[in-house]
């Protein structure tokens, strides 16, 4: 039980310090399929989760996470992240394998990523997926400087 819960302490963590939200957790990786492509390694992993299927899209990073009903979970400019689920690790598009029992992470993107010009470059549409049904919804971060986070503070408590 105690090694139970460091891990979801762990990807709780993780998910806090992104600002993010965890979309799924203990998932089984139940197929993935992957192909190059233009220089690209695309593909798609399937995550069981008690009735339904996750299915991640990626193009070297993961693109979209939808679930086999089509409903879409979470897209790009977004970090889809899957995590190891005994030690919170991430696993990149190219480890992850059948069987891995994982979480899947998504973690906001800055604000300048989620501007309408921006997501030109960096929307579902950049990488040829489209979804006719569905608009992605910022939940953008605010972008902080170092200075902010580390030496401001500091200061402050010197005053």
């Amino acid at each position: 039980e105690a090694k139970f819960n460091h891990r979801i302490d762990a990807i709780q963590a993780v998910a806090r310090a992104g600002q993010g939200r965890i979309l799924i957790s203990d998932g089984k990786v139940i197929n993935v399929e992957r192909h190059t492509s233009g220089g690209f390694v695309r593909g798609h992993v399937f995550i069981e989760i008690e009735d339904r299927t996750l299915i991640i899209d990626f193009q070297n990073e993961n693109l979209v996470a939808r679930y086999d009903n089509g409903d879409i979970a979470a897209s790009t400019p977004d970090l889809i992240t899957l995590v190891e689920e005994d030690s919170a690790e991430p696993l990149a598009t190219e480890i992850v394998k059948y069987g891995c029992r994982v979480s899947v992470l998504v973690l906001p993107a800055p604000e300048p990523m989620t501007t309408l010009q921006a997501l030109q470059y960096v929307g579902l549409q950049a990488f040829g997926l489209d979804f006719p049904n569905y608009a992605y919804t910022p939940s953008h971060v605010s972008i902080k400087s170092v200075w902010d986070v580390f030496y401001k503070r500091h200061d402050d408590n010197q005053k």
